[in-house]
């Protein structure tokens, strides 16, 4: 037995390392933040994960997915049914949860590390796990009851499952199995929706990459699409009898309503962003007889003119929408969120309200920007210095991906993360851009980091062992000669 677990750790021995490792640092953070916040720490400051363990509580008493009583729209099912699993373990309901997420970024550090050895190789895996298991921001939501964590983790197994297919041309059961988690993902963040679409593309580029025929095309597509629906379908019948509409959710209407519209109405009025979302609840409050605010969340009432008003307004100033995605192309490539984790974690105060960076650049007052930028505090410090870590990141990046050789070798993978990347960062960007947006591309960015590094690496040994050569130093060393 003790041999047989022996040979198991010496054939698992990185995974079981950066598992442990994620766990005692995960740990150590939440027991801090226990301490800290108490059984509050699971929605400190967010308002959505307080949302999530009501759910999942009134999943366990048998009310279902509502809230006060009223059948929800906006949540979809899979974080509340996870988070009822998690109540369900013995002890206290917060550390039982506290538990089941640092197991989940414990087993997600693993996942990264096998996702880098099957696109690129064991040291690029190490580097970008180990990048994952420590950054702060997200440690920091590990003790959150929000659905990033958790999001995060059937992403890494979609990818895996799909990149044995993919890259190694496994069989067909390893795409099946990333349909079924990608529909899964789906269900935990709506903002996966879209996801289907994009590995149906990724599967085209594959076929077409090993020129395979039509009928395999259509079949692996096929299979794509069945797994995922197959999850996801349950969920949209429920909406259906429940709400009239297969819809999942109803959050994508209220997003672009009260963050993307306010922009317009802003502009086009002359008033604040605060103002014009005042106006348009005004205009909600008129397109019905009987208004009740509860509706938002509680069913697709205003589904339908919410999305009318928002495709108007965007056809009126598309020029306003696309300065203001523009803009937050920043926070969204170099947010870190660190100087919030000051005021969160360690309980710091600012002297003065921080100012909203995207909304400077979008409006164009650069002098205002680099004004704010000057106004050096901590709080300043940590953001740029975040800022400047990733900065460095990119600058490896860029120099691995503009080797040409790189593409031929790695011509797949790339394409993948390249993807993915384009996929989470546009749905990070807009008005209300937030540091957690930004999550979902941890794992891919970590991911190129530790390819660029290992790049790096091989190409300095390789340098070394040719200036070796050229001194004759590589040569076998013969008694009795001079080396």
């Amino acid at each position: 037995m003790l041999a047989a677990f022996r040979n198991f750790y010496q054939a698992q021995r990185v995974p079981i390392i950066l598992f442990v490792t994620a766990f005692v640092f995960h740990a150590a953070m939440s027991a801090y933040l226990y301490y800290r916040f108490g059984d509050s720490v699971l929605w400190f400051q967010n308002e959505d994960a307080q949302g999530y363990v009501e759910l999942a509580r009134n999943v366990l008493t048998g009310r279902g997915f509502t809230h006060d009583g009223a059948a929800l729209a906006i949540r979809t099912p899979a974080w509340p049914l996870m988070l009822s699993l998690g109540l369900l373990l013995p002890g206290s309901a917060t550390a039982a949860i506290l538990f089941l997420q640092v197991v989940l970024l414990g087993a997600s550090g693993i996942i990264i590390y096998k996702i880098g050895e099957l696109f690129f190789s064991k040291f690029a895996g190490l580097i970008a796990s180990t990048l994952y298991i420590v950054e702060p921001y997200l440690a920091m939501n590990t003790a959150l009851a929000t659905t990033e964590v958790f999001f995060n983790f059937g992403l890494l197994i979609t990818v895996y499952c799909f990149g044995r297919w993919y890259l190694r041309r496994d069989s067909q059961a390893w795409l099946a199995a990333s349909g079924l988690w990608l529909g899964l993902c789906i269900l935990i963040r709506p903002v996966a929706l879209y996801l289907p679409f994009l590995f149906l593309i990724f599967i085209i580029i594959r076929l077409l990459y090993f020129k395979k025929s039509t009928l395999s095309l259509l079949v692996s597509l096929f299979i794509l699409s069945a797994t995922t629906t197959l999850v996801v379908a349950p969920w949209s019948i429920r909406q259906y009898i429940r709400f009239g509409t297969p819809r999942i959710t109803n959050i994508d209407a209220m997003l672009l309503y009260f963050r993307v519209a306010p922009l317009v109405i802003g502009a086009e009025q002359g008033i604040s962003y605060n103002a014009a979302i005042q106006q348009l609840h005004g205009e909600l409050e008129r397109s019905v007889e009987l208004y009740n605010p509860d509706d938002l969340n509680a069913n697709f009432v205003h589904y339908e003119f919410m999305s009318a008003r928002v495709a108007e307004l965007v056809r009126q100033r598309p020029d306003v929408v696309a300065k203001s995605y523009l803009a937050s192309m920043v926070p969204a490539l170099f947010g870190t969120g660190y100087e919030y984790m000051l005021e969160e974690v360690l309980g710091l105060e600012r002297a003065t309200q921080r100012p909203s960076y995207s909304a400077l650049l979008a409006r164009g007052d650069f002098a205002a920007y680099f004004r704010a930028l000057r106004q050096i505090d901590i709080f300043q410090a940590v953001l740029l210095t975040g800022a400047l870590l990733w900065m460095a990141a990119y600058v490896f990046i860029v120099y691995y991906v503009t080797r040409r050789f790189v593409w031929r070798e790695r011509f797949l993978s790339l394409v993948l993360l390249g993807g993915l990347l384009g996929y989470f960062v546009f749905f990070a960007l807009g008005p209300a851009s937030h540091a957690r947006y930004r999550l979902p591309t941890f794992p891919w960015w970590f991911l190129l980091i530790g390819a660029s590094l290992d790049f790096i690496k091989q190409k300095r040994i390789l340098g070394s062992r040719k200036e070796a050569a050229s001194f004759g130093l590589n040569k076998p060393f013969i008694p009795g000669q001079t080396p």
